[in-house]
């Protein structure tokens, strides 16, 4: 009974985000942050259903509609704040659901159609749109002299991540390169920004296995 207590909780804490960003999107349609904010509250509920259902012994999580409406939200934020390198970055991962979702529905149906596959790559595309998008912008942004190092190392490591999953570790070690290096320069130091060192610890490990599997 406390188990069941605490997801409908869980259930309940999420869609109170979802219906408050949908109430913000009626006022404003035009706004950019809420459909973002939107979008990112469907990722997590869809992201909390399927480990509730795994955790249930239940293997068929086929069902991607509340991924695809996030993908939508968030894809819907880009027309009108085009220029959000978090967005962009948001984004990127949740097409990286969605291909991963569709790549294994594939492989468990053993459905290897040439729609099926065509599919599958455009998924990819999309994902390696976003990410790049972000990173341009993030880039830009440094160039101008804004503080967005944090999002600009989660970018480059979620795309090197993602290309490393499909065996690109060539495209993995460029764009992991871009950020890896510092992570000498912050291992030492004393800074209150944990998470940003983990970020640059975790491009620097991933980036000496991806050499390595070039080396083999």
């Amino acid at each position: 009974n406390d188990g069941s207590s605490s997801s409908s909780s869980i259930d309940e804490q999420l869609l109170c985000r979802v219906r408050h960003h949908r109430l913000a999107i009626e006022q404003v349609p035009s706004d950019g942050e809420a459909w973002h904010y939107l979008g990112m509250a469907l990722l997590d509920f869809y992201t909390y259903e399927v480990a509730l259902q795994q955790q249930k012994g239940c293997t068929n999580t086929d069902n991607d509609s509340v991924l695809r409406l996030a993908v939508s939200c968030l894809d819907e934020a880009t027309t009108y704040t085009p220029c959000d390198g978090r967005l962009q970055n948001n984004l990127g991962l949740a097409w990286e659901r969605l291909f991963e979702q569709h790549k294994q529905s594939i492989e468990g149906k053993n459905e290897m159609s040439l729609a099926a596959l065509s599919s599958l790559d455009s998924l990819r595309g999309k994902v390696a749109e976003a990410f790049s998008r972000s990173i341009q912008i993030h880039t830009l942004c440094k160039q101008a002299g804004c503080d967005v190092n944090t999002d600009y190392e989660s970018a480059c490591l979620n795309y090197g991540l993602f290309l490393s999953k499909l065996d690109d570790f060539e495209g993995a070690i460029d764009i992991l390169s871009l950020v890896a290096a510092n992570y000498k320069e912050d291992e030492d130091t004393d800074s209150d920004a944990v998470g940003v060192s983990r970020v640059l610890r975790d491009a620097s490990n991933l980036l000496g296995f991806c050499r390595r599997q070039i080396q083999k």
